[in-house]
């Protein structure tokens, strides 16, 4: 398949087209939303850290297979979901956590986010400056376009802010398409490798703190994309990195200019209790500014996970300094650097297998 040509796909979608259709969302059941209570309350019962828990300490009978039929949905067709309805506001922080922790045990192996190795990360405003840390997760800013290093980014909604802080996807497959009609001349740049900096970085077990990335790519006809303007031209920054040249400045202005037309993307509002499905490979989500409430424990709390599936597809070859793994059902992702640290290696090597999945 030449680069130039138009993907056909159903990822290939455009947000007003979709904006107002519901087969995107999918509700719990009183029953469900019951059985997802009762597991929460089953796995706090034993009592052991969530990082010595396994599936059955978390049981869903009816509501896991959900889970993997709405992740296969989501890996296979437009690339995003929402689940709505989990019982959020009738728990504690605590319980929250660990009933995402369950949820996502699910559905994939976490992976590290954060130079702290964080699997479970806090979305909220504690005063960062998106400038200065170069992550908004942290601040109330607005987030651009971007897409994370695992195959899937789970985000649990449990308050959401005063005003602002929707959550705005575009289709990668539609930003590559609309480039092969505007500009294709940018496209093949694109298609080229160019410079990322790495989100973290450990000398003692990494050979360099970029790696070259095209941003479309293909393997065996199947689609991935990987974009994040501030780590393509913050990589001027790394010792050894290639200087970007005008043509590739274009294409990446270009691709951002694609994702923010409001023709291409959708925004979607969060509610607690919310859970929303984001398959890297085939998304860019970014995130809307938002203003807070001022009481503490009124304040917008969205959790994050990176999860490596049992769903996920193979991965071009270009991928794997990145990743670790280009193989589907394989634990990938995730910061390199800490992806198996001691206190983590049990707990991924327990629930790949019990996922079928590969280390």
């Amino acid at each position: 398949m030449a680069p130039r040509e138009i993907i056909e796909s159903k990822a290939a979608w455009y947000g007003p087209d979709i904006d107002q259709s519901t087969d995107w969302q999918h509700r719990l059941s009183a029953d469900q939303r019951a059985e997802v209570g009762g597991a929460v309350e089953h796995l706090q019962a034993t009592g052991r850290p969530l990082l010595e828990t396994t599936r059955a300490d978390f049981p869903l009978p009816t509501v896991g297979p959900l889970l993997r039929e709405l992740l296969e949905t989501a890996e296979s067709g437009r690339g995003f979901l929402l689940l709505r309805n989990l019982p959020v506001e009738t728990l504690s922080e605590e319980a929250v956590r660990s009933m995402f922790w369950g949820l996502g045990s699910h559905l994939g192996v976490a992976a590290p986010q954060s130079e702290a190795a964080e699997l479970i990360g806090d979305v909220r405003d504690i005063g960062h400056e998106s400038t200065v840390t170069g992550r908004g997760y942290r601040s109330n800013d607005a987030i651009d376009f971007h897409v994370d290093q695992s195959d899937l980014v789970l985000l649990l909604s449990r308050r959401i802010a005063k005003d602002g802080g929707k959550s705005r996807l575009v289709s990668s497959v539609t930003v590559h398409n609309e480039i092969a009609r505007r500009r294709p001349d940018l496209l093949e740049v694109l298609y080229r490798p160019l410079p990322f900096k790495k989100i973290a970085y450990d000398p003692d077990v990494e050979e360099r703190p970029w790696f070259p990335l095209p941003v479309f790519a293909r393997r065996d006809g199947i689609f991935a994309s990987r974009f994040s303007r501030s780590h393509i031209e913050n990589s001027a920054q790394v010792e050894g990195a290639p200087l970007l040249t005008p043509i590739q400045r274009e294409a990446i202005a270009f691709v951002e200019d694609v994702a923010r037309d409001p023709a291409v993307y959708l925004d979607m509002t969060f509610e607690p209790g919310d859970l929303q499905f984001v398959i890297n490979r085939l998304i860019y989500h970014a995130r809307t500014d938002f203003e807070d409430h001022p009481e503490p424990d009124r304040k917008r709390h969205v959790l994050r996970m990176w999860l490596a599936t049992p769903a996920s597809r193979p991965l071009p070859e270009s991928w794997l300094e990145s990743y670790g793994s280009i193989e589907p059902a394989t634990v990938r992702g995730g910061i390199r650097a800490w992806q198996f640290p001691d206190r983590y290696g049990d707990y991924q090597r327990r629930l790949a297998a019990s996922l079928g999945m590969r280390l």
